[in-house]
């Protein structure tokens, strides 16, 4: 079971909506925090929501700027229109995460030349706290942390990501997770 990291900030933690979260802008999501602190709040993208196209089929200007192969990703339900470009990469025996997040488009290109394992990703929009906000939801039981889990992302995408972190590290919420939508579908 994943705890509650023991830190200042939750920055490149991951976040999967509780199986009884069901706003449909987090019903069962997995985000990136990106930034948090107790002034300002926390921001974060959503991790499993790809949009099943490229960049470069979302954009066209972006598609000559060498960035048309990126996936694209729903973000979060702030700045929806607004592109997010970030990357992550693991360094040594896969255990430790770096996170790139607000990218220019000319430090993805510097960044895939240079880094070949590195995960790229585009989003549009993002998902933001206000200072507070998320340390209430999580006392409320909404949100419940797990680990960067680099076989576990490369692996799964959509709701399948979600389920499958969940079930790996809260798999007391495994049950919960699995039921139906409707209890009439039981």
């Amino acid at each position: 079971m994943a705890a509650q990291p023991a830190a200042d900030s939750f920055a490149g933690q991951i976040l999967l909506s509780h199986p009884a979260m069901r706003h449909d802008a987090f019903c069962r999501t997995v985000v990136l925090l990106a930034a948090h602190s107790e002034k300002d709040g926390a921001m974060g993208v959503i991790l499993n929501r790809p949009l099943r196209q490229t960049i470069g089929q979302g954009n066209p200007a972006l598609a000559a700027a060498g960035l048309s192969r990126l996936p694209l990703y729903e973000g979060g339900p702030v700045e929806e229109k607004k592109l997010i470009l970030a990357g992550w990469h693991w360094s040594g025996d896969g255990q430790n995460f770096h996170l790139h997040f607000g990218l220019s488009k000319e430090r993805v290109l510097d960044i895939a030349r240079s880094d070949p394992g590195i995960h790229l990703r585009a989003f549009l929009g993002h998902a933001g706290w206000s200072p507070k906000q998320l340390e209430n939801e999580l006392s409320n039981h909404a949100w419940v942390f797990a680990p960067m889990d680099s076989q576990l992302l490369g692996e799964y995408d959509g709701p399948d990501l979600w389920l499958a972190l969940l079930g790996k590290y809260h798999p007391e919420l495994r049950l919960l997770a699995e039921a139906p939508d409707s209890p009439d579908f039981n």
